[in-house]
């Protein structure tokens, strides 16, 4: 920020890791078939210079799931999930502080096909969770969750799809970086999502396209700030539309996609600096993608292309975001066999 004793550069030390160990039976039919999953991640970030500060955020969660096959093309989910995050901060010569949230959930998702063309999926989730402020406030929150999803064939082309939810969030943790002992915790209402898109899939031959609306409104999204205290929220909302197409042969495939969005505050426009806890104002993006398999060498060969025009950014209108484009290259080894 303009003002700030601050270098020009900066130079951040970022680790992540992530564990993962999981149990599924595939090919289970019947109402028997569990799932167990135990997950670890945590990502260090530091500045050595000029504070010599780090911050670190880990999550801890188990999940059960069983699968209820009622017929080949319906499946009933049911089970239960708990998981533990925090987030700290810590420099030389102070002590740490952290928040921390405890979430014990149940969950049961419902996927349905009474009929050959029509395809049904619903869900409903009751979450518990106990929030602890790094001062030891702790706050008790619950809430339910629930979404529903259609997609019917008009033809054996074209499918139209539409789908709805509305997500408890919790309470979330504040970022690292911001964490301020001196803060003192008024009630923090939990946020809360709502979610609706409507789009089409259309696929002939090698050819395909599609397209979709989307929209989700925030209410209650924390918005802490190491001066203006941890309580402060945010109501805003993420609209915007999808384009893409694309064509497969027998070594590859080709794609490209274009997705204008935008993310409002109190009905008005923003800036990605307003925003940038919950994310950024996307504007309006290209995306292209080749691969090619090279079957003697079991070798998959590709490409990305993102291309971003340019955005205005509402308080600088002087200043737009100038448009980027970000190019990857890969290869992928596919050993006959290897792959489940």
């Amino acid at each position: 920020m303009i003002g700030r004793p601050d270098p020009e550069m900066r130079r951040y030390e970022m680790t992540r890791r992530n564990y993962v160990l999981s149990y599924t039976t595939p090919g289970a039919s019947g109402l028997w078939d569990p799932e167990i999953v135990l997950g670890y991640g945590v990502t260090e970030l530091a500045v050595p210079e000029p504070f010599g500060s780090d911050g670190e955020t880990s999550s801890l969660s188990l999940k059960f799931a069983n699968n209820l096959h009622l017929s080949p093309r319906s499946v009933i989910a049911v089970g239960t999930d708990v998981y533990r995050d925090r987030a700290s901060y810590a420099e030389p010569d102070t002590s740490e502080v952290r928040e921390q949230i405890t979430n014990v959930g149940a969950f049961a998702q419902a996927r349905l096909q009474p009929l050959d063309p029509l395809r049904l999926s619903a869900g409903l989730r009751a979450d518990r969770q106990e929030f602890e402020g790094l001062d030891g406030t702790e706050f008790d929150d619950s809430g339910l969750s629930g979404n529903v999803s259609i997609a019917y064939d008009i033809t054996d082309a074209l499918t139209l799809t539409a789908a709805a939810s509305n997500v408890w969030g919790g309470i979330t943790l504040a970022e690292n970086f911001i964490l301020n002992p001196a803060w003192e915790y008024d009630p923090i209402d939990p946020v809360r999502a709502r979610s609706q898109t409507v789009g089409f899939v259309y696929e002939t031959g090698p050819f395909s396209l599609d397209g979709r609306v989307f929209r989700t409104d925030f209410d209650n999204a924390r918005e802490a700030s190491w001066r203006g205290g941890p309580s402060e929220t945010i109501d805003f909302r993420s609209e915007g539309y999808s384009l893409g197409a694309g064509y497969r042969w027998a070594q590859g495939f080709a794609r490209l996609s274009y997705t204008d969005s935008e993310i409002s505050v109190d009905g008005d426009s923003t800036s990605s600096y307003t925003i940038r806890a919950h994310g950024a104002p996307l504007g309006r993006i290209f995306n292209l993608e080749l691969a090619y398999w090279l079957a003697p060498i079991d070798v998959m060969l590709g490409g990305t292309l993102e291309a971003a025009l340019k955005i205005k950014i509402p308080w600088t209108p002087a200043r737009p975001l100038e448009a980027y484009e970000v190019v990857n290259v890969y290869a992928e080894y596919r050993r006959a066999g290897w792959m489940g």
